[in-house]
């Protein structure tokens, strides 16, 4: 018999990791694609939805790794170590080009295609990217584990 090793049992922080991913994704593409209709150059009201738009994906990322104790961290695999590191890069990449942008302050205009695909923020186009990939990768993460676990149930139960 040998012995069972202890290991972190789904959806752990793979559950949260995935839905804050998927909000992250959905907020960076929204304002990607419709900066100026959510955030139109009014004083006042800007302000306070931008607040409140980009200050609940970073609280949720802080109560997520306020949860990675000394504990969680030796159980956890790599994988989700670093799903989790690059969900945090993420958020504070997608409030800070948000504050630039917002300011004013941008890349220079980059022609992709010219005469086509004109991108007035780059910047934005890798925030895109980025978040794109890490949901594909939670994603794939969380079913995955997901699957390894009921499998391990399943065959826990027949023996």
């Amino acid at each position: 018999m040998t012995p069972h090793r202890k290991s972190e049992e789904p959806p752990a922080l793979i559950g949260p990791t995935f839905g804050l991913s998927l909000w992250v994704w959905l907020l960076t593409w929204s304002v990607g694609y419709l900066y100026p209709v959510l955030f139109p150059p009014t004083s006042g009201i800007q302000t306070a939805w931008t607040t409140v738009v980009l200050a609940v994906p970073a609280l949720l990322t802080g109560w997520l790794l306020s949860r990675l104790t000394a504990e969680t961290v030796r159980f956890m695999s790599a994988s989700a170590f670093a799903l989790i590191v690059w969900l945090s890069i993420n958020v504070a990449a997608v409030v800070t080009v948000c504050a630039l942008t917002m300011s004013g302050a941008s890349m220079i205009e980059w022609d992709a295609l010219p005469g086509t695909l004109d991108m007035v923020h780059p910047e934005w186009v890798f925030l895109l990217a980025s978040t794109a990939a890490h949901l594909c990768a939670s994603a794939l993460l969380f079913v995955g584990r997901g699957l390894r676990y009921s499998r391990t149930v399943k065959e826990g139960a027949s023996r």
